[in-house]
């Protein structure tokens, strides 16, 4: 590929907005429910927003602990799968703002994350981070490293060699701090090698042809947003979401300078080396267009909830209820063309899979597990049909139920809403 046609995925990876409430949350969007989780050192409250498809949509934290914090300050944290599914602010916004009124003060930290297959030059860059023969001028560096490697589905040219686990930049407090590392691997060792963690990250990567086995990340965190400008711009909310190829380039640019360790008294004079050639490619968005992973968002969350239950033991070792569950995955994958998500996901065809679970459990047999003390607590009466079904089955059932409604959450104007 010529070098005037290079093109590297960029995402938002994190999202953090500092808010000032006008009131605390009283209110919850239609088929969503909160989920109040542990408190922080900073926020004495942190609730999820969960949809009854189980997605996770955002984290609202309130109630600052320290006087010095404005008592209304909030922040909220966005997941990030919303980004990689091409899905902007605006639903964010329409559900917070049935829960809570509020406004919006600024960006507290964005995370861009790059991505790209490494030639065989970038590759030596890489090694040369990592062993310290090449440097980031200004920044302290930390790196750690895996063992020898001999995974089979990795290239052959990384195979037992060293590979820098993830080399980063910036003490904890600085502004800026830069993190490179093999995120192929991260997603391969987070699922035993089997499959893909994060699957919508990686359909990003299939997307734009790149080699899913070889993907490196060279990723910034910005903190303070609301303090920091780049070339000369206020890092303000709509600045950070709509530019953030103009941002990694200005930061890439002035901020992770690598330079060869010659030793030169005055650093300046030390060779300067790019990982990456910014001005000559193209930073893009890539996500799944409209017949993809954002139409279908809440069926790929159910679906990732059926593929979990069957771990369980009430599934796993019950033939009659494990094939009630292949069914319904078997539906969504077929009705919703998530074919190759699942396969993304589990690292095999479905009907594989499905063998691959009927051995584990030891063929049909079902064994001799304590039902009634295992099951009981996840039993519920079902007044529609007079029968007791499962709380899984009824959830299933009313997931299913949800998915046929569209657009049922208000969302009030934008305009209405002071948000930058």
């Amino acid at each position: 590929m010529a070098a005037a046609s290079l093109e590297y995925p960029l995402h938002l990876d994190w999202l953090g907005i500092s808010l000032a409430l006008h009131e605390y949350p009283k209110r919850c969007p239609p088929n969503h429910q909160w989920a109040k989780m542990s408190c922080t050192n900073v926020w004495e409250c942190r609730w999820v927003l969960y949809s009854d498809r189980g997605d996770r949509v955002f984290t609202l934290l309130f109630k600052p602990r320290s006087s010095i914090i404005k008592a209304n300050a909030a922040l909220l944290e966005v997941e990030n799968e919303w980004f990689y599914h091409g899905i902007g602010l605006d639903g964010i916004f329409g559900l917070l703002g049935f829960c809570v009124g509020f406004s919006v003060l600024g960006v507290s930290r964005a995370d861009f994350a790059l991505d790209f297959v490494p030639n065989g030059e970038q590759r030596n860059i890489i090694e040369a981070l990592a062993d310290g023969s090449v440097y980031v001028g200004g920044k302290r560096c930390g790196s750690g490293f895996w063992s020898l490697n001999q995974d089979a589905w990795m290239p052959g040219y990384w195979r037992g060699r060293r590979i820098p686990h993830c080399i980063s930049w910036g003490h904890k407090t600085s502004a800026v701090k830069w993190k490179l590392y093999y995120k192929s691997k991260e997603l391969k060792d987070a699922v035993g090698g089997v499959g893909w963690d994060k699957p919508y990250i990686v359909d990003t990567w299939n997307l734009a042809g790149m080699d899913e086995r070889d993907v490196w990340r060279l990723e910034v965190s910005v903190r303070g947003c609301n303090q920091q400008e780049v070339a000369g711009v206020p890092m303000s909310l709509d600045y950070v979401c709509n530019y953030k190829g103009e941002i990694f380039k200005a930061l890439y640019e002035s901020r992770f300078v690598c330079r060869k360790a010659e030793g030169h008294v005055d650093r300046t004079n030390d060779e300067r080396v790019y990982l990456l050639q910014l001005e000559k490619a193209w930073l893009s968005v890539k996500c799944r267009q409209s017949d993809g992973l954002a139409e279908h968002n809440g069926r790929i969350t159910l679906l990732r909830h059926l593929v979990k239950s069957v771990e369980e033991p009430a599934v796993l070792y019950d033939a009659a209820t494990r094939e009630g569950v292949f069914n319904h995955i078997r539906q969504i994958v077929r009705r919703d063309g998530l074919r190759r998500y699942f396969q993304a996901m589990v690292g095999c065809e479905l009907d594989e899979w499905c063998k691959q679970v009927v051995e584990s459990a030891g063929g049909e047999e079902v064994k001799d597990y304590e039902r009634d003390v295992v099951l009981a607590p996840n039993y519920s009466f079902d007044d529609v049909t007079g029968t007791h079904k499962s709380e899984d089955e009824l959830r299933i059932e009313r997931m299913e139920r949800e998915l046929e409604v569209q657009n049922q959450v208000a969302k009030p104007a934008l305009n209405q809403l002071k948000l930058f």
